[in-house]
């Protein structure tokens, strides 16, 4: 049926360069699909939600914090895609180029970042 479908949009920019979009529920399985935004919800909600530029988000946590987060993310975001019936391998594999085509643009922040702590601590 063509019935009603939601997806869950969770930020994600700072690791992969844009949001993610979780798999289209239908409004039948609307208790899953709240279950899968309150999981991706309190994943997202370890890294600081507010306004933030691509540098700010260093200032409030350290890269190493950055990192556990998207690890911790990136699962409960690849375990929701195959409660959905998505192929995990695949899912996985387009997350990891995302990651991959973002990684200059976080590095680039990294070693800003650095430049910028050092200084405060020189």
């Amino acid at each position: 049926g063509s019935g009603l479908r939601f997806s869950i949009c969770i930020g994600a920019r700072y690791w992969v360069g844009r949001q993610l979009l979780s798999p289209r529920f239908p409004i039948s399985a609307i208790e899953d699909g709240l279950c899968a935004w309150r999981r991706l919800k309190e994943a997202r909600s370890v890294v600081y939600r507010g306004p933030t530029n691509r540098y700010s988000i260093l200032q409030r946590h350290t890269p190493l914090e950055l990192q556990a987060a998207w690890r911790h993310l990136r699962k409960v975001y690849l375990d929701i895609c195959v409660m959905a019936g998505k192929d995990r391998e695949k899912v996985a594999a387009s997350l990891l180029d995302l990651e991959a085509s973002h990684a200059s643009v976080r590095d680039r922040r990294m070693a800003r970042w650095q430049r910028l702590t050092s200084r405060k601590h020189s």
